[in-house]
């Protein structure tokens, strides 16, 4: 999915910051796939690597304590 530049939005910060690039993507993986920042992900759009992050590119969504998916930041590989 592509990221949301909504005004004042989480995804946009990062983008005015540096952190993540307009042309990078997000997806959303199921919490019992096992997925690390070192993953590199393939897709019918092309081949990814796992956006760098500070804290982290793999974020618990809703939250750690009831994680029903992971929110992953993705990068093209031919970037």
């Amino acid at each position: 999915m592509p990221l949301s530049v909504r005004f004042g939005g989480e995804e946009r910060q990062f983008v005015e910051s540096g952190l993540l690039k307009s042309q990078d993507m997000k997806a959303f993986i199921p919490s019992g796939l096992d997925i690390n920042e070192l993953a590199d992900v393939v897709l019918d759009g092309g081949s990814w690597k796992v956006a760098p992050m500070p804290d982290g590119a793999i974020v618990s969504w809703p939250n750690k304590t009831s994680e029903v998916y992971k929110k992953v930041y993705l990068r093209s590989k031919s970037v």
